[in-house]
C-alpha cells in the first residue's frame, strides 16, 4: 500500500494547499498533511483524510460516485466542467487515478486474503484426512490381527463417517451389528464358501463384542 499512500499524499497535499479556493468543498480537508506524514503506514489520520478527500471530490463532481458505476460520468463531468481550468481538471483526474489505484490494491489484497483463507481451510482438511487415515489404518490392523473375516478398513472408515453425523447411533451399530458397515466375508477371493450364514452371524456377534472392548 506504499504506492497508494504516496499517490494519496501527492493529491491530498495539492488540494490542501489550495483548499481556500474550493469554497464549501475545501472545508472537508481538515486533516493536516503533517499529521498523515507522522503516522506509520496507513494510520487513523490518513484514513480520516482519505474519507474527507472523497467527500470533497464528490461535491466537486456534482455528487457523482467515482467508486461506483458512475465512473464514466465522473470523467465526463471533469472534462466538461473544468475544461477552462486546466489546473483543477488535471488535479481532479489525478484524484480519480488515486481512487482507482486504491480500489485495485484493495481488490488484490482481498483476493490474497481469500486465497490464504482457502489454503488454511485446505490444509485443515488435509490434516483431518491424514489423521483419519491413521485412525482407520490403526484400528483396521487390530481387527485383521484378531482374524475377523471382514474388510476392516471399510468397516472403520464407514463407522467414522456415520460417527460424524450421529456418534451415538454409529457406536450402537458398531457394537451390535458391525456388518452394516462392512459385510462379513462368507467367500474367499476365489469364490469358495468360508462361512455359512449361521457362522457369519456368529462372526458378526463376536466382532461386535471385540469392537466394544476395542473402543474405536
Amino acid at each position: 500500500m506504499i504506492e497508494v499512500k504516496r499517490k494519496f499524499l501527492s493529491v491530498y497535499q495539492e488540494f490542501f494547499k489550495n483548499k481556500d479556493l474550493l469554497g464549501e468543498a475545501g472545508a472537508f480537508l481538515s486533516v493536516l498533511p503533517e499529521e498523515i506524514l507522522a503516522e506509520d503506514g496507513w494510520g487513523v489520520r490518513a484514513k480520516e483524510a482519505d474519507n474527507k478527500l472523497l467527500n470533497m471530490f464528490t461535491q466537486l463532481v456534482g455528487g457523482l460516485d467515482v467508486t461506483g458505476d458512475e465512473y464514466t460520468k465522473v470523467v465526463e463531468k471533469i472534462a466538461e466542467g473544468y475544461k477552462d481550468q486546466p489546473y483543477w481538471r488535471e488535479l481532479l483526474f489525478d484524484c480519480v487515478e488515486y481512487f482507482l489505484l486504491k480500489e485495485e490494491k484493495e481488490i488484490i489484497q482481498r483476493e490474497k486474503e481469500l486465497l490464504n483463507e482457502s489454503k488454511a481451510v485446505l490444509n485443515d482438511i488435509l490434516l483431518i484426512e491424514a489423521q483419519e487415515k491413521k485412525v482407520v489404518q490403526s484400528f483396521a490392523e487390530k481387527i485383521k490381527e484378531a482374524g475377523f473375516k471382514v474388510n476392516a478398513q471399510m468397516l472403520v472408515s464407514n463407522y467414522l463417517k456415520m460417527s460424524q453425523q450421529n456418534k451415538e447411533e454409529a457406536w450402537s451399530v458398531l457394537t451390535t451389528n458391525p456388518a452394516l458397515f462392512s459385510p462379513i466375508l462368507v467367500k474367499d477371493k476365489n469364490g469358495k464358501v468360508i462361512l455359512t450364514p449361521d457362522q457369519a452371524r456368529e462372526e458378526n456377534a463376536r466382532l461386535a463384542k471385540f469392537l466394544k472392548r476395542l473402543k474405536l
